[in-house]
């Protein structure tokens, strides 16, 4: 932790009080005029911090900017970060850093993607004002790796609902809507060691429209963000620290019940798309894999592990 993160973190704990620069340096064991600096800094990107003469220093505002140690202050310690202010994908430099021998857990941050990527190859669009993220998992210690996009949507749209107050849903498997239009793009993706032959990583990248004013005209229609007009109640580094948080809860849960509960395709009229091929059929329910239980029209069941749905009008 350097000095700049460890001086906001300290500011963050004082909730609004005035805390003094000694107790600063004395808490991170550095000397008063590197807490000054680090203050000055800080200043200067946007956090409002006003010096109590002779009490020392209070934070009244801190702003929606992303920079590593804002985020890290939100993160738990044991998670390595790795911020960018452009990438391609977060995804994709995930793969790129554990190539290189970094181990997770860690994280990959970005404040815009000029090539996110979604489920079959598809564009993810990634302007400024999104939260984009590839959180990086070890295997070892999960419950099953088949579940993990199912829960991570689900974590999703739990910590969202918490910072919103809004009600979301989502469509099978691993899409968040929010008034019927997606809000959240889910790809999880596996690392394989192939000497072993088993997947050994797991990356989970989320890409979220928080505060995007505007959407390109092919996706007004089908597209929402969570605060076009910005003013969202938390920063988007805060809203990552609730995501990692809500993740590490959902993995380590039973949660398929509650998946389920939010999963707005089920007992409904469904197209069935496969190798370009489209099957009208019935949502009828999860297995416990959460793959889909789905009956077509000539009476056949099939459970589907992966594929894409859409509703269908009755």
């Amino acid at each position: 932790m350097n000095v700049k993160q460890a001086v906001i973190t300290q500011l963050i704990k004082a909730e609004g009080g005035v805390i003094s620069g000694q107790e600063i340096a004395k808490s991170i064991d550095k000397s008063r005029v590197a807490v000054r600096k680090a203050i000055v800094s800080l200043s200067e990107q946007g956090f409002e911090i006003v010096a109590e003469q002779s009490n020392g220093y209070r934070l009244v505002n801190k702003p929606d900017v992303l920079i590593p140690e804002y985020i890290a202050s939100f993160l738990p310690p044991e998670l390595s970060l790795f911020y960018y202010e452009e990438i391609d994908s977060t995804n994709s430099e995930a793969k790129r850093l554990l190539s290189s021998g970094n181990k997770a857990p860690f994280i990959v941050v970005a404040k815009e993607q000029k090539g996110g990527r979604g489920r079959r190859g598809r564009v993810f669009s990634s302007p400024i004002g999104g939260i984009y993220f590839s959180l990086v998992l070890p295997t070892e210690h999960m419950k099953s790796t088949e579940l993990v996009t199912t829960a991570s949507a689900l974590a999703v749209c739990k910590a969202l609902e918490e910072v919103s107050g809004e009600t979301l849903s989502i469509k099978w498997v691993n899409d968040v809507y929010y008034k019927s239009k997606k809000l959240v793009g889910i790809l999880t993706e596996g690392v394989v060691n192939m000497e072993l032959g088993q997947v050994e990583d797991i990356i989970i990248g989320i890409g979220i429209n928080y505060e995007i004013p505007t959407f390109n005209p092919e996706l007004k229609d089908i597209a929402i963000s969570l605060y076009p007009k910005g003013k969202a109640p938390l920063s988007r580094a805060e809203v990552l620290g609730l995501l990692v948080k809500a993740l590490n809860n959902t993995l380590a849960s039973d949660f398929l019940s509650e998946y389920k509960s939010r999963c707005f395709v089920l007992n409904k009229p469904i197209n069935v798309i496969k190798n370009d091929s489209i099957r009208p059929s019935f949502a009828l329910d999860l297995d416990e894999k959460a793959h889909l239980v789905v009956k077509y029209e000539n009476g056949e069941v099939e459970h589907l592990s992966s594929g894409e749905v859409t509703i269908r009008l009755a």
